[in-house]
């Protein structure tokens, strides 16, 4: 034997199980496991002890280590490999749901960032109005922490082959005691210095914007990233934290940055959105290209994969890599003729707008209007989209170096007792 691992519930444990060293585990005792498990590792029964209230078991701990105030970790789920890693949260309001044994109890849902090696890999955030709502890693559906439904924008960018997480940091907009409070969404920063932004475009607008790092000082890269699962899903996700990787032997840990290079608009533009925080965006040019995916749900086109002869991808509006009986390929160089434009035809009524149609090298178009034709490939084009509208246009704006260090957004919870 190796462990007990126990469910938890609002109220406290509803079914237990042995785990044995070789993996396997015995049949559960009490309720069929719900989302909350708990894992408490120990080699003899008999040294397992639980609290009790009188009429339920609340949690157990070990003989002589009566459970620590500090805040600890409950996993959902994916339990992770705990082995050398420092688990970090930030709250950004306190955990919808708390144990009567602790009111420091942290719930995670757990997302491995166990790469591909030698391939590209996508890290996909899925975005509501205001706050992420999940995570997806590559075309697994079924790794996805969080939830989604139709009104979150999954937003995803690649990762070129041996490129990986080396910071994470939540961003966020305080708007003060009157009104909601905005966030959080992700900024990744990756071991090539890019920076990969999760987030609606009018947060980059605004002096209130906050950025809030881990302590990575000590550490090499992102293992993970959790979410707290019992946040109701029309809420978004408000409790990020990471698993941080130790030091490699001979490893060299990138240099924690001062900046991130952001995409900035010139000039003001109007939000699509009634609520939140307006549009997200993408954007891209078409430069070496080697192939060119559609993906299209109902009567509505919601993103374009580029893929390039150095094997590195990008996104044109919304993506979701797991969406594969969705995705058609437009252009491939190897059979079709070299593209010289790109014709996107909208849909309108009194509730959206939303490109109905790609169009590749479509000369006479019999399509009402608006639309916008795409023929000059070397410029980049942005997507801008909600869940409901669209727009594309050429890109007019620049990269800004914006300052990401020494911002703070509340405290930093060093999670115990994993």
């Amino acid at each position: 034997m190796q462990g007990l691992q126990y469910s938890i519930g609002p109220y406290g444990v509803s079914g237990l199980r042995l785990l044995y060293v070789d993996g396997t585990g015995s049949s559960w005792l009490g309720y069929k496991p719900g989302h909350l498990i708990a894992t408490l590792p120990l080699s003899d029964l008999n040294r397992a002890r639980a609290i009790f209230d009188g009429s339920k078991v609340l949690s157990f701990y070990l003989d002589g280590d009566y459970p620590s105030q500090n805040p600890h970790m409950i996993w959902a789920d994916n339990v992770p490999e705990q082995v050398g890693n420092c688990y970090l949260s930030i709250d950004t309001k306190k955990p919808v749901l708390s144990l009567r044994t602790s009111d420091n109890t942290r719930f995670g849902q757990y997302l491995d960032l166990q790469l591909r090696a030698g391939e590209s890999n996508s890290l996909t955030v899925f975005c509501a109005d205001n706050a992420i709502c999940g995570i997806q890693l590559n075309d697994n559906a079924n790794s996805k922490i969080g939830q989604s439904n139709q009104s979150c924008c999954p937003i995803t960018y690649f990762l070129a082959p041996g490129e990986y997480v080396a910071f994470l940091y939540v961003v966020s907009q305080d708007r003060g005691r009157l009104l909601t409070f905005i966030g959080p969404f992700i900024l990744i920063i990756t071991s090539r210095g890019r920076s990969l932004y999760y987030g609606p475009k009018m947060l980059m607008y605004t002096n209130q914007i906050q950025f809030t790092g881990f302590k990575y000082e000590d550490y090499f890269s992102v293992a993970g990233i959790f979410l707290d699962p019992t946040v109701p899903q029309d809420e978004g996700k408000q409790n990020v934290g990471v698993a941080l990787r130790p030091p490699r032997p001979g490893g060299q840990r990138p240099e924690l940055p001062e900046y991130a290079r952001l995409p900035i608009f010139s000039g003001w533009r109007p939000s699509m959105a009634h609520g939140g925080l307006g549009n997200y965006f993408t954007k891209a040019h078409l430069r070496d290209l080697k192939s060119l995916q559609l993906q299209r749900g109902d009567d509505r086109c919601l993103g374009l994969l580029i893929e390039r002869h150095d094997n590195t991808f990008d996104v044109l509006g919304q993506w979701d890599p797991a969406l594969k009986h969705l995705t058609s390929t437009l252009y491939h160089a190897d059979r079709d003729e070299v593209i010289e434009s790109i014709t996107f035809t909208y849909f309108r009524d009194e509730y959206a707008k939303h490109i109905s149609g790609v169009l590749i090298n479509a000369n006479a178009i019999d399509a009402p209007e608006p639309l916008f034709k795409w023929d000059r490939l070397d410029q980049e084009i942005t997507w801008e989209f909600t869940d409901q509208h669209d727009i594309v246009g050429y890109w007019e704006g620049q990269d800004v170096d914006v300052n990401i260090e020494g911002s703070e957004l509340t405290s930093i919870t060093v999670l115990e007792g994993l």
